[in-house]
């Protein structure tokens, strides 16, 4: 059974370019096809904060120089020990305060803007994150203000209102839906 994302040519009497078949029974294929529509559309005006990811890649790099630090210390092993347990001891730490790291920062985001404005335009900073049930045929989508976590605008509809029978994605119909959430959010003026 074909499992992921396929995109390439048309079916016979098809003529968008690009399309997008997907296995329907994959529900990672089909939360990973939207989330990837989604990002692409907020994108399009919002600079994406790539802080928590340096961080990420911050600790993964600590966690790489304890490990090469261990495996070439210059002393052999039985009178290394202490630099073995500290190495080790470090690396769970660093492991757990990536995990509460992540926790606490991601969430289930998908796409986090910088605060600053893209294109002389001004925009609102936002958190978009998205949720799927393992077996669930609802898909959510959720813009909430970075700063001001009440300030959420959200989208949840069955799948079905997006793929055809045969997998095949209606990028457009989704992309329309996404633009005018998003334009909600924008407009939304606190009163």
């Amino acid at each position: 059974s074909f499992g992921g994302v396929w995109t390439g040519m048309p079916s016979p009497g098809e003529s968008s370019v690009g399309v997008i078949r997907i296995n329907k029974y994959d529900v990672n294929a089909v939360k990973q096809t939207l989330d990837d529509a989604v990002v692409s559309v907020v994108s399009e005006g919002h600079l994406e904060d790539v802080s928590i990811s340096n961080v990420k890649l911050m600790i993964g790099a600590a966690c790489i120089v304890l490990a090469v630090t261990s495996q070439f210390w210059p002393t052999p092993f039985p009178s290394n020990m202490i630099i073995l347990q500290s190495c080790l001891s470090i690396y769970i730490l660093l492991t757990i305060l990536s995990q509460v790291y992540l926790y606490i920062k991601e969430k289930d985001a998908i796409f986090v803007s910088q605060n600053t404005n893209h294109y002389r335009a001004v925009y609102s900073p936002v958190v978009v994150s998205s949720s799927m049930g393992r077996l669930s045929p609802l898909y959510s989508v959720t813009f909430t203000h970075k700063h001001d976590s009440n300030r959420v605008h959200r989208l949840e509809a069955l799948v079905s209102e997006w793929f055809h029978e045969d997998g095949l994605f209606n990028r457009d119909r989704f992309v329309q839906q996404i633009r005018t959430l998003l334009d909600e959010f924008e407009s939304f003026k606190k009163h």
